[in-house]
């Protein structure tokens, strides 16, 4: 086999993996930014080489990862899951290695903070959802 052909199976097989595990996988994104480097640069390569047909299969593969990327990136769920630990390490909270229960299947961690005050990551979530917590900054609501 040519390197070329080799290299386009990588690319695509990648992309099939990342489409795959990219709303199951934490580390979708960063998986996803891997491939997408990979891609380009053998695409710039390719193109490069005068191989117009492999550089442009290339881009084609891997372009729309960059559109993954903004999603996973920018998921509701996603934001609230920064804005939760944002607002456990400006209350300078630690894991208490026990979990609260939340249903049969879910757990939320249970975090002490610096004032002896216990809560889960399921109570921060909440709040932040009813909106009691309009912006990071005023996340005191611990103290």
């Amino acid at each position: 086999m040519k390197l070329k052909t080799v290299l386009l199976i990588f690319c695509l097989i990648g992309f099939l993996l990342i489409l795959s595990g990219v709303d199951t996988n934490i580390y979708a994104y960063n998986v996803s930014v891997l491939f997408f480097s990979i891609g380009t640069l053998l695409s710039i390569y390719f193109l490069a080489k005068k191989d117009y047909q492999t550089s442009f299969i290339c881009l084609v593969t891997f372009g729309p990862i960059l559109w993954i990327l903004v999603d996973v990136k920018n998921t509701e769920a996603a934001k609230i899951h920064r804005e939760i630990f944002t607002i456990l390490w400006k209350n300078d909270c630690e894991y208490t290695g026990e979990n609260v229960h939340i249903d049969e299947e879910s757990v939320a961690l249970l975090y002490r903070c610096k004032n002896g005050k216990e809560v889960s990551t399921d109570e921060i979530r909440k709040i932040i959802i009813e909106g009691k917590v309009d912006n990071i900054i005023d996340s005191q609501y611990l103290e």
